[in-house]
């Protein structure tokens, strides 16, 4: 199947991340963005947002058009993401995919995918508000 060289090798390096990210479930809207913009890429999709920082999110979804992974993985093709963080305005934001991996549960044969997203475009506002509740998020954990 294409595409599935890309979803196979999971990086066992060191942790390079930037900036903290916390685990957490939350509902998501999504879409496709490359130009020519169609309907079909257009359309809101629901996933779920299964970790968080000030420079990207995972999120999980259930199908993805497999024919997309070359564009996204060159750049070609973004992410527009929409989601909210307890009280305020949803958060909305263009992605480009750093990465995807692919998992079947063995047993329902339920297909999932994780992509781990790196905002691109999203307000300074926006980055105070993650970097904020993240923050929190850790505080009231820890105390």
């Amino acid at each position: 199947m294409k595409g599935e060289q890309y979803m196979n090798s999971k990086y066992l390096g060191p942790d390079r991340r930037e900036f903290t990210r916390i685990k957490l479930s939350l509902s998501a809207l999504y879409n496709f963005v490359k130009e020519p913009f169609t309907e079909d890429l257009s359309k809101k999709r629901a996933g779920t947002m299964c970790t968080l920082s000030a420079k990207g999110i995972g999120l999980e979804i259930k199908t993805l058009d497999e024919t997309f992974l070359e564009d996204l993985y060159k750049g070609m093709m973004k992410i527009g993401i929409i989601f909210s963080l307890e009280e305020g305005p949803p958060i909305k934001a263009l992605a480009k995919m750093s990465w995807i991996t692919k998992t079947v549960d063995e047993e329902n044969g339920e297909v999932k995918y994780v992509m781990g997203l790196e905002f691109t475009d999203i307000t300074t506002q926006n980055i105070d508000t993650i970097k904020t509740f993240i923050i929190n998020t850790y505080l009231r954990d820890r105390i």
